[in-house]
């Protein structure tokens, strides 16, 4: 982490009650799209420092609202890289195989549009996640697969970049060719 990540974390630490409040206020009632956007913005801030600060069972509660809240809305892709998220989150308080599953079922649910800029973004995101999971289970035989994957789905990105669909939610939309992850 660089000490950038590590003062914006205090930030966000030290305010976590103020994005408690959020999430009550009017403003991140999803009931149209640009409330819903806002509520969505705020969980993943919550279940993320929740995460980053080893509390996942807290975590978990925004992280299930917020797949549950993608979906309604239908980010499918951006859904399934949250339950990735809950899934290294059930590793972490010893569910390994449930949280494994977990990880398991995104990549596979991402990896279905194959040309999808949001889908590569959100497969790659997961895997990352969950080479750091097996590291963490000292399953270190499953890490160079898993790694090979990665460098196999971006040599493939790199080499066919104009028939990816531009549909990323997550990234600028002028990140062009060497965005890296």
């Amino acid at each position: 982490s660089s000490d950038l990540e590590i003062a914006e974390l205090k930030i966000d630490l030290r305010n976590v009650g103020e994005y408690g409040e959020l999430l009550q206020s009017d403003s991140t009632q999803a009931v149209d799209a640009t409330r819903a956007k806002h509520r969505m913005d705020v969980l993943d801030i919550m279940a993320g420092i929740y995460r980053v600060n080893n509390d996942d069972e807290n975590g978990l509660k925004y992280a299930i609202e917020l797949v549950d809240l993608y979906r309604a809305w239908g980010y499918e892709a951006n859904a399934l890289r949250a339950e990735a998220e809950m899934g290294v989150m059930l590793t972490s308080i010893g569910r390994e195989e449930e949280g494994l599953k977990k990880i398991d079922t995104a990549l596979e649910g991402l990896s279905k549009d194959a040309l999808s800029m949001d889908c590569l973004d959100g497969w790659i995101v997961s895997a990352k996640r969950k080479i750091k999971v097996l590291f963490d289970l000292h399953r270190q035989e499953e890490v160079l697969p898993l790694a090979q994957q990665i460098i196999d789905k971006l040599d493939h990105f790199q080499s066919h970049y104009e028939d990816y669909e531009q549909d990323c939610t997550r990234l600028r939309s002028d990140y062009g060719i060497h965005m890296r992850w």
